[in-house]
């Protein structure tokens, strides 16, 4: 019975996610970007789900979620994982979600993994932009982006 709640919240939510993207307006040519230190904000642009997972074990993790999303209906996600190692030798396991059509439905899915979580399998859960995951990449710092994220993301 469970897990015939947890499928309709999971319908709904991806039906809410369809219509609020049809009703936003279509990007014009100009769009009006805030920018904060070397991170940037841009709602509709393609996003991805950020997860730091607890422990290093990515391809155990990554097996179970995408049995998760198969049976949950998101199917068409692409799961990744990376170890991010900064200049200083620490090394932080990512799992990256990919392509959600703007920030909204980052969020959305964002919420879905934290129910399925339960502390239990990630620290921290975020959205990101494209254009802020190739920076986290190319700086190898997730904390930079993370703080950004707490300051200008999380409060909407």
């Amino acid at each position: 019975m469970k897990k015939m709640a947890l499928l309709v919240l999971l319908s709904l939510m991806l039906i809410q996610c369809q219509s609020d993207s049809n009703k936003e307006a279509l990007p014009t040519a100009k769009t009006t970007v805030i920018n904060t230190d070397k991170f940037d904000t841009v709602p509709s642009e393609v996003n991805y789900v950020m997860a730091i997972p607890v422990g290093d074990d990515l391809h155990t993790l990554k097996s179970e979620l995408q049995e998760y999303n198969t049976k949950n209906g998101f199917n068409d996600l692409r799961i990744g994982h990376m170890f991010l190692e900064d200049d200083k030798e620490n090394v932080v396991p990512i799992i990256i979600y990919r392509r959600f059509k703007n920030m909204e439905s980052a969020k959305n899915y964002c919420d879905v993994l934290k129910q399925y979580n339960s502390g239990k399998a990630f620290t921290n859960v975020y959205p990101i932009s494209q254009f802020n995951y190739r920076r986290v990449l190319k700086n190898k710092n997730i904390e930079s982006y993370l703080a950004f994220y707490e300051k200008n993301i999380a409060v909407n």
